[in-house]
């Protein structure tokens, strides 16, 4: 429906009124402006005499002006009784509008197209308007696209913690380095014996923190995360779930890729770990790496 309706004239402050021609690019509804350009004619008189009329060839129109007129310095200007349409045919409704009878109404796209907008619509005067939630923002193609609060707000998360950006949020994640390691960059821990051959088999050389965000309905069969410099004919693979979801758990590692093995319909939040193995004379195994991977699926299908 409609707010306020403000007619650009000068005209309206004067006593008397005959008719007369203006020419504009639109309405002022309320703070916003139509964008279409239209020639109207009127004839009227203010409240302050008896009911006034007014004579019209745009009947699209129509349905303002059973509501308050407000003039352009924003005082408001009564109006009263039916307006009286003139009984020529009417131009061609402009775009957002469809014609009903001999007059043409606002078509509510929102309801028409229902895909129309990613996330919410709303219906405008002549058009449409889509919205993104919190944590979006609107891209050239309106499409929801996920804004960055770890970079554009630069969040430190303090020491031995780091931000996670995920679809539409952020969170600050512990990174620790387990005694006997040293850190080789804000998510990376290295063994002090790293390249000494005296380190237990069943230590891991390198402890490596990687973070996915994903959002909802991601495909199965999807790559997340491939390991670097891997040879396969070297090494052995394990996929561990930190969570305990056991046959539910939608994740998969194949080769050296970790897939999604089933879509991800609803939003989660999954810790795993990657571990690798490099494979050793007499069918002995030395844990090369662990990988612990955070996957958190949003609430969004964007």
């Amino acid at each position: 429906m409609f707010s306020l309706l403000t007619l650009i004239s000068s005209k309206f402050a004067l006593p008397h009124l005959d008719r007369f021609q203006t020419y504009a690019t639109g309405y002022l509804i309320g703070k916003d402006k139509l964008e279409f350009n239209y020639t109207q004619t009127i004839s009227c008189t203010p409240n302050k005499t008896p009911s006034s009329s007014l004579e019209f060839s745009v009947h699209y129109l129509k349905q303002l002006y059973t509501l308050p007129v407000y003039d352009q310095n924003e005082e408001k200007l009564e109006w009263s009784g039916e307006p009286l349409l003139e009984t020529q045919s009417s131009p061609t409704c402009p775009n957002g509008f469809e014609r009903q009878s001999s007059f043409c109404h606002d078509i509510n796209e929102c309801h028409e197209q229902t895909n129309i907008c990613q996330y919410m619509c709303e219906n405008q005067i002549g058009s449409y308007r889509c919205f993104c939630p919190i944590g979006f923002k609107m891209n050239e193609l309106g499409q929801c696209q996920d804004v960055n609060e770890c970079q554009q707000f630069q969040i430190d998360c303090g020491q031995d913690r780091t931000c996670f950006n995920t679809q539409g949020a952020y969170e600050c994640i512990d990174v620790p380095c387990p005694v006997n390691y040293l850190r080789n960059n804000k998510t990376d821990c290295q063994s002090k014996c790293a390249h000494r051959s005296t380190c237990s088999p069943r230590r891991a050389m390198y402890i490596r923190y990687r973070f996915i965000a994903l959002p909802r309905l991601t495909p199965s069969n999807k790559i997340l995360f491939t390991l670097p410099n891997l040879d396969l004919n070297k090494t052995s693979r394990k996929l561990v779930d930190r969570n305990h979801f056991n046959s539910s758990f939608p994740f998969v590692l194949d080769g050296s890729n970790l897939k999604t093995g089933q879509i991800l319909i609803d939003s989660n939040e999954y810790e795993l770990e990657i571990h690798v193995y490099k494979n050793e004379p007499f069918n002995r195994r030395r844990l090369s790496t662990i990988y612990i991977v955070q996957i958190n699926v949003s609430p969004f299908h964007f």
